[in-house]
């Protein structure tokens, strides 16, 4: 799999941002599916099976896009949740963490990035809360919910 942001799609698709992020607020599943489909023929080659697209502002906030052509076929997803309000340097590392944890845990990739999402958005919500004048350049603060995270984890051995 791949995990690149919605700008990060953009510039490996030869695609403008500015083409697409109008309709991603209205259609981040069209956009997000595009894009992903772009991107397998692209740079997929014979082993990428799976492109999750982050960071595609929408109107109900932002959305990750899931295409995965693993089972053969292809099934796209879309989680989104509400905008925290901040962008802060790692949380793709986050994100990208946190998502192969859950997949070598044999959850799927839609659940999987759904997953890595909310926990990402929490690291930033948090970090404001804990930390409103740290400078944004310092990343999120991480350590205090690593325990959260632990107790998810085992949650999802069942």
């Amino acid at each position: 799999a791949i995990t690149p942001n919605i700008t990060e799609a953009c510039l490996m698709s030869g695609i403008s941002y500015g083409e697409v992020s109008s309709a991603a607020a209205d259609d981040p599943e069209g956009v997000g599916g595009m894009l992903c489909r772009r991107l397998l023929r692209t740079v997929g080659g014979k082993r990428l099976r799976c492109v999750i697209i982050t960071g595609i502002h929408c109107r109900d906030g932002i959305a990750t896009v899931t295409l995965d052509t693993s089972g053969g076929s292809e099934d796209i997803s879309v989680f989104t949740q509400p905008r925290v309000g901040r962008d802060y340097p790692g949380t793709g590392d986050i994100f990208a963490s946190v998502l192969l944890g859950r997949i070598l845990g044999d959850m799927s990739y839609a659940d999987a990035a759904a997953d890595a999402s909310r926990f990402a958005a929490l690291c930033v919500k948090k970090s404001a809360e804990l930390c409103p004048d740290e400078a944004v350049r310092n990343g999120v603060a991480l350590e205090p919910l690593l325990g959260i995270l632990t107790e998810k984890a085992e949650s999802f051995k069942k």
